[in-house]
């Protein structure tokens, strides 16, 4: 998201570059420098007995109509596992129990009121409770072994990253790679 005026003077902010030649909006009148993270998110990757992969149908935009993994963006100081189980509680109205992470990486996130990069962290996950409840965010939900995972569907690339990387397909990212 691209601001201009200074969060905390209100005064003009410029493109400027710092030492080491980052671009960073800086504050014309006070020198704040506002630096754009990356927000974190938090995704679910949950596996039944048959090791199929639990996938939802977006009924919201970005990609509307696409399948994605559940999850969401972590709320302001939330750490990762509770903001986890609280996407599954929110998206699924399920409990999870996680396992460990499956990979961590920046992606951008096209948004109407713009695009801003994310920090995504997909934690291999099993249900706790199996009855599904969708929210209004996903309009359908289905589980996929490896071989019919709608890859050609697939809302976003960081899923697809996700996905591959869980399944040891080229394409994917190691934690460490």
């Amino acid at each position: 998201m691209n601001y201009k005026f200074c969060p905390k003077c209100a005064g003009k902010l410029e493109e400027k570059a710092n030492h080491e030649g980052v671009i960073h909006p800086t504050c014309s009148k006070c020198g704040f420098v506002f630096y754009q993270n990356s927000k974190p998110t938090a995704s679910p990757v949950i596996l039944n007995d048959k090791d199929e992969v639990l996938l939802v149908k977006r009924a919201i935009e970005p990609h509307f109509g696409k399948w994605d993994l559940p999850g969401g963006f972590l709320e302001n100081g939330e750490e990762l596992i509770v903001g986890l189980k609280r996407e599954a509680r929110e998206e699924l109205g399920v409990e999870i129990e996680p396992l460990g992470i499956i990979s961590i990486f920046v992606d951008k996130y096209g948004y109407a009121k713009g695009d801003f990069f994310t920090f995504n962290v997909f934690v291999k996950s099993r249900l706790k409770s199996s009855k599904i409840k969708l929210d209004s965010e996903n309009s359908d939900f289905g589980w996929f072994a490896k071989e019919n995972v709608p890859w050609g569907d697939l809302a976003f690339a960081n899923t697809t990253i996700a996905l591959k990387t869980l399944y040891n397909l080229p394409g994917g990212r190691e934690i460490l790679g």
